[in-house]
């Protein structure tokens, strides 16, 4: 197993870490008990066992992360895969990345993401984390059509989890 060591984004200029293996249970873990760290817990929009988080962290000195874990999911099948937003409406939604999901139901990714991004994040912009079971060539489509209209990807999928960002860099 590697284990890579990421911090949290936290409210002063500490900084909290944590170890976390593939799936990033150990650093979802932390950051639910840490109310200076910038996350979302993700819950079903309409009930369900399906659950995870998204914490915002550091990997290194440089590099800006969204990390994702969910559990309780159904696998995805051929052309297919789980997509994670940063979320305000339908119509200003960003996508951050998308995974496939095996038959264990459980979700572990991390994202790089640009620092500009968690100014949109501080500032309200995108306020919510959004996971979307999604149909890949359903996605492309959305892609061309806002190619053609000079416009960002409109949201897509069916949504499983959502959650509000709170922590320090969140806009209250």
């Amino acid at each position: 197993m590697v284990l890579i060591a990421i911090a949290v984004f936290s409210g002063g200029s500490d900084s909290n870490s944590d170890s976390a293996g593939a799936s990033g249970s150990s650093t979802a873990a932390a950051a639910a008990e840490n109310d200076k760290v910038t996350q979302a817990v993700l819950e079903p929009p309409d009930g369900g066992d399906a659950s995870g988080s998204a914490v915002f962290g550091r990997v290194g000195k440089e590099e800006i992360v969204l990390q994702v874990t969910g559990e309780g999911l159904e696998p995805t099948d051929e052309g297919q895969s789980y997509t994670i937003w940063l979320y305000r409406t339908p119509k200003l939604s960003l996508r951050v990345g998308s995974v496939p999901v095996g038959h264990e139901g459980r979700l572990g990714a991390r994202f790089a993401i640009p620092a500009e991004l968690l100014a949109y994040v501080a500032s309200g912009a995108f306020n919510q984390v959004y996971v979307s079971r999604t149909e890949n060539a359903a996605y492309q489509r959305e892609v061309a059509r806002a190619k053609e209209n000079k416009s960002l990807p409109r949201y897509t999928g069916e949504t499983v989890l959502t959650g509000e960002i709170t922590g320090p860099i969140a806009k209250k």
